[in-house]
């Protein structure tokens, strides 16, 4: 985690900067919205090809047992090469291959489902020791943050492209203007906005 004091970066400060962007009295956007938006270009921000956090974990599987807990903050399951360097051939009768894996959410919480559940025979051919990788997503608040200053850009942008989501939801056709740079640009309506936003997200992400 990133100290956002010394960095600079708050949540508060890029709601008031897309509120004035957005010219916020104009659309009458609901509060929450802001917080939403933010939210969700955190989490595409954490995807892909964008920024993504990418961590590794290690845990030990156990026979019959399906469901296994994530770690605290993963987002998301990204891959594993656990069962891809077996040293028993294919056509070998003790030959097991390795599970499907998935993170899904039981009851709230995140937990990794192994199709089929490990056997004696699958543990014994790949170990027991199942090392994978997962994302989290990045985080923004008054006190931490994942963001680096150089993508502070990106994630206005891909906030913004957010709020056009909310705007197209409620049918809003009239022009939108965003007030970045020396010279506002107007849309004739909020899709138009979003495509503008979302073309210049893409190549903010190959920028770096």
């Amino acid at each position: 985690m990133t100290d956002c004091q010394r960095l600079a970066i708050k949540r508060s400060e890029l709601i008031t900067d897309l509120q004035r962007i957005m010219n916020s009295e104009r659309h009458r956007l609901a509060d929450k919205s802001w917080d939403l938006a933010i939210d969700a270009a955190l989490v595409d921000l954490s995807k892909g090809d964008a920024r993504p956090i990418t961590l590794q974990a290690t845990l030990t599987l156990v026979s019959g047992q399906a469901q296994y807990p994530a770690p605290p903050f993963a987002a998301r399951y990204l891959g594993t090469d656990w069962g891809l360097q077996a040293t028993q051939p294919l056509w070998d009768m003790d030959y097991e291959p390795p599970a499907r894996v998935q993170m899904t959410k039981i009851m709230g919480k995140r937990v990794l489902h192994f199709s089929p559940a490990p056997s004696f025979r699958m543990i014994a051919v790949h170990g027991d020791q199942f090392e994978f990788y997962y994302g989290e997503n990045h985080v923004l608040t008054e006190q931490t943050c994942t963001v680096l200053p150089s993508d502070w850009e990106l994630l206005k942008v891909r906030a913004l492209a957010s709020l056009m989501t909310e705007l197209i939801a409620a049918h809003v056709v009239a022009p939108v203007t965003i007030n970045r740079g020396m010279t506002p640009a107007t849309y004739t309506k909020p899709q138009d906005a979003f495509n503008a936003l979302m073309g210049e997200f893409e190549r903010l992400k190959r920028a770096h």
